[in-house]
């Protein structure tokens, strides 16, 4: 399982992966949904690229920078890792969708144990 402070940086590659590594998109998007993805920059960036590969089946980093949010594009240039193309895009993604899918199923528990516990009340 990887910790929260893993997760930030491998949602960073992600990102660097889609705007750097156009090819890298194929791969990820067989595995990662943009609902997986808990940074909303990351996720707007990620949504932003499978949408222009949907209309055009086409894409580069200029088009994403001109239609994602200001606060997109400041994670963008703020990153300060240097960008290696050789990273392997479904290892990354597969560990952000581990991630995804325990995140999913403590919200299940949690939803659940909610109930049970209203319910415990409503009889109280």
């Amino acid at each position: 399982m990887i910790e929260d402070h893993e997760l930030i940086e491998l949602e960073r590659e992600i990102a660097d992966l889609i705007l750097f590594s156009k090819n890298s998109i194929y791969e990820i998007s067989e595995i990662l949904k943009p609902s997986d993805i808990l940074d909303k920059r990351t996720k707007e960036i990620y949504e932003v690229a499978l949408g222009l590969l949907e209309s055009s089946n086409n894409y580069d980093a200029l088009q994403i920078l001109e239609l994602v949010s200001e606060s997109a594009r400041e994670y963008i240039y703020s990153h300060d890792g240097i960008f290696v193309p050789a990273i392997n895009a479904i290892d990354i993604a597969k560990k952000i969708k581990e991630y995804a899918i325990v995140r999913q199923a403590k919200n299940k528990l949690r939803f659940i144990f909610m109930n049970k516990t209203e319910i415990g009340r409503a009889h109280v």
